[in-house]
């Protein structure tokens, strides 16, 4: 039992950078080229990130194209297999 609990935080910890490696190669690996290389970052307040979130969720998409449909005016800003983050 206590060789089994030893070995524990080292599983868990292999089992996160797993998740997070293939979290990050899907992320850098969508929309990379250098017609979309520019970032645009801007502040709001917790409630505020919170909307947008609620209202990308209830659309269906994400946070980025739900600021492309409404921002860039582009009905067609579809979810491109990418988790919901922001």
């Amino acid at each position: 039992m206590g060789q089994q609990h030893a070995q524990r935080p080292e599983m868990l910890s292999r089992l996160f950078q797993r998740w997070k490696d293939r979290r990050m190669s899907a992320q850098a690996s969508t929309h990379r080229s250098d017609v979309r290389s520019a970032m645009i970052t801007f502040r709001c307040s917790p409630g505020e990130r919170e909307a947008i979130r609620r209202r990308a969720r209830l659309a269906g998409i994400s946070m980025q194209a739900f600021l492309e449909r409404i921002v860039l005016d582009r009905p067609d800003a579809m979810e491109q297999g990418l988790p919901m983050t922001g």
